[in-house]
């Protein structure tokens, strides 16, 4: 589902012409970010031209090239979202293994995808008190979704246990993926996709069995 109906980002369409033009913009405008190395590369006009829209139009639906990008962030991430909890809300798991597993494909799917576009707008500075807002209650229902689905696996252990391993599961796993996505870390940037997934979902739950077997024998 589009965020742009009710994006602090975007002055408001009136007519259904209207939402169609802003689709266009939008979509002309990623596809620009995504072909060339950042915001810095394109403008407004590049935009309406892309877009076959004259440049007044950008300005009756945004303030500003920064509100166009913010817009731009606030649909990347609510792609990544959508996938992420289809698939969480779509499967039937059999085991912590597979929630891991569930989720980490998820995300490396969706990042993947859009991996260019991904890799400007998780490292400018495209961002407002608003939109960081936004971002926090985006992981925070991930998260939840995430950690309902791990905890039915993890009923036979204390309750403290099961939440740390379920933070501690979900960091692992999601700060690699926003690592290989923002492409500013040497550790792993000769990491594919495929091979991030494998390892950092491999790590996840080691950890997850060592906690969960640490819970139930207890420390020495």
């Amino acid at each position: 589902m589009s965020t742009l109906d009710h994006s602090p980002f975007v002055l408001k369409p009136q007519q259904a012409r209207s939402r169609i033009a802003l689709a266009k913009i939008v979509s002309a405008a990623t596809s620009l970010l995504a072909a060339e190395s950042g915001a810095g590369e394109f403008s407004m006009a590049d935009v309406a031209q892309a877009a076959q829209v004259p440049v007044a139009s950008l300005y009756r639906r945004f303030r500003s090239k920064d509100d166009l990008l913010q817009a731009i962030k606030l649909e990347a991430t609510a792609r990544i979202e959508g996938a992420i909890l289809a698939r969480m809300a779509q499967a039937r798991f059999d085991s912590a293994e597979a929630v891991v597993h569930g989720f980490a494909s998820a995300a490396a799917e969706a990042l993947s995808a859009e991996e260019r576009l991904h890799r400007f707008l998780f490292n400018q500075s495209v961002r407002n008190d608003r939109l960081e807002q936004v971002g926090w209650d985006t992981r925070s229902r991930i998260f939840g979704h995430y950690s309902d689905a791990l905890r039915v696996f993890l009923r036979g252990i204390p309750d403290e246990h099961a939440g740390i391993a379920v933070r501690v599961s979900f960091h692992i796993l999601s700060s690699a993926f926003v690592g290989k996505a923002r492409g500013a870390d040497a550790t792993l940037a000769d990491f594919s996709w495929p091979l991030l997934l494998s390892e950092f979902g491999a790590a996840a739950v080691a950890y997850l069995h060592s906690t969960i077997e640490f819970a139930h024998v207890g420390p020495d």
